[in-house]
């Protein structure tokens, strides 16, 4: 794709992505009717701009974060939605008269949700603007690349083996990840089986009659009916009778548009339908995708023996996910080597309880910068819960060559470089006595310090 035609605005309405089309472009009018009137949800939508004669496609970002400035540590969990919601529209997209070439494949103009952290991606309908097979496999390879599973290390190494093998394929993958996840829901429910509460027995407020011995009796046989009406319950994980439901199969159909299970246990195929995507090879045959729970684990105990192995995986590939920052050249991280005192000084906060020094000699690639919260990773430089206008993940501050840049993250109430608002995920460069301020109303400010 031409990326010199990619720019990111930002507006009193809201923030934008916009392409420029090349002059006479070759426009795909189907997939332009698609994406306007049927509007797939993996897709962000767009209109048409006429500047200058040049057609601009403007693309509205709404609370949205670009994938190149997510976090790279993540559970399994998380490693499945990002990824599955990445392949999604590559395995979909024929079904809507859509050609995948054509997704954008840049992570800076990819986009994830931030509350559900689902990828959304934009489609450019014009011919220039198509990508190779081979520039698509290796997108899908750096991602995991720069990925950490940090609870489930072996099932890293189960991924790792899987993009080195020689026939990675789309369908294939996506199919892998549905089975880890519907193998985890079964498992936590199979840990915390839901259990009627006993039937509690009613005081009338009249004396019994019976004798202590004949309470008993009864209340064990009270006891004994409760029990033998979980085993029929149709919610018994373990009852195998018809009334059975399968909430994990639930959950799957419903995140990601199941099949009708009746019409799989029939044909024992996938629907071809939504699975004929041939873009890294042949599939496999059935016996090969469909393996026994055997050899899983056999497969399983393999990987585990195989941990040191991931260390070094992909290293030829590995890049740091920062972007360059305007004229600052983007060099090798050197971890803790990085010979540069930096801080951010405090110098005005109108509420009480801010951050009096930000050291920025981090040891790692980049650090964030939020408010507290008890629902997610907290960031690395955390502002308390009076901060209310500073956001869970406002925003990011990463090493660029011998500097350092900042990248807004989104965040609703803004942040300011020198007094001037940042467009949000778009890297700017540092520089030595710089103001930065977090939040438009009541500010946060800072002063840029940078000793070399």
């Amino acid at each position: 794709m031409n990326k010199e035609s990619f720019s990111l605005q930002s507006t009193l309405e809201a923030n934008f992505l916009n392409v420029i089309l090349p002059e006479n472009p070759e426009i795909d009018e189907i997939a332009e009717k698609v994406i306007r009137e049927d509007k797939p949800d993996f897709l962000i939508s767009y209109r048409d701009v006429n500047i200058n004669g040049n057609i601009t496609l403007k693309y509205k970002l709404i609370n949205t974060i670009a994938l190149a400035y997510s976090d790279r540590n993540m559970t399994k969990d998380q490693f499945i939605v990002l990824y599955m919601s990445l392949l999604n529209p590559f395995i979909q997209g024929k079904d809507w008269f859509l050609d995948y070439h054509n997704f954008c494949i840049d992570e800076r103009y990819i986009f994830l949700d931030k509350q559900t952290m689902k990828a959304s991606y934009i489609y450019v309908p014009e011919a220039s603007f198509q990508n190779q097979d081979e520039d698509i496999v290796q997108f899908f390879k750096k991602i995991f690349s720069q990925i950490k599973i940090v609870n489930d290390p072996a099932f890293q190494v189960t991924m790792y083996q899987y993009f080195i093998s020689d026939h990675v394929n789309f369908t294939d993958l996506y199919q892998l990840l549905q089975k880890e996840m519907k193998a985890d829901m079964k498992t936590a429910e199979i840990r915390m089986p839901k259990v009627p509460e006993k039937p509690e027995i009613k005081n009338t407020g009249t004396k019994s009659m019976q004798p202590l011995a004949e309470q008993n009796v009864h209340v064990k046989a009270v006891e004994a009916k409760a029990e033998q009406q979980v085993e029929n319950s149709p919610f018994d994980i373990f009852d195998t009778g018809k009334k059975k439901t399968n909430s994990g199969d639930s959950a799957i159909n419903a995140l990601f548009g199941g099949k009708d299970k009746k019409k799989d246990d029939k044909s024992g195929k996938a629907d071809k339908k939504n699975t004929g995507f041939n873009l890294f090879g042949k599939r496999k045959n059935k016996k090969d995708i469909n393996d026994t729970k055997e050899e899983q684990l056999v497969e399983r105990q393999k990987n585990a023996e195989m941990q040191n192995v991931y260390d070094n995986a992909f290293e030829s590939d590995k890049t740091e996910t920062p972007q360059q920052c305007s004229d600052i050249t983007e060099t090798e991280d050197e971890g803790n080597n990085f010979d540069v005192n930096a801080y951010l000084e405090l110098l005005h906060s109108e509420i009480p309880g801010a951050i009096e020094r930000i050291n920025l000699n981090f040891a790692g690639p980049y650090i964030t910068i939020g408010r507290m919260s008890s629902d997610e990773t907290k960031p690395d430089v955390c502002f308390n819960k009076e901060f209310t206008r500073i956001g869970r993940k406002h925003a990011r501050i990463e090493r660029a060559g011998n500097g350092y840049c900042i990248i807004d993250l989104g965040s609703a109430n803004h942040t300011l470089l020198n007094g001037n608002t940042l467009i949000p995920n778009q890297p700017y460069p540092l520089e030595n006595n710089a103001i930065l301020e977090f939040t438009k109303s009541k500010p946060v400010k800072y002063r840029v310090v940078i000793l070399s």
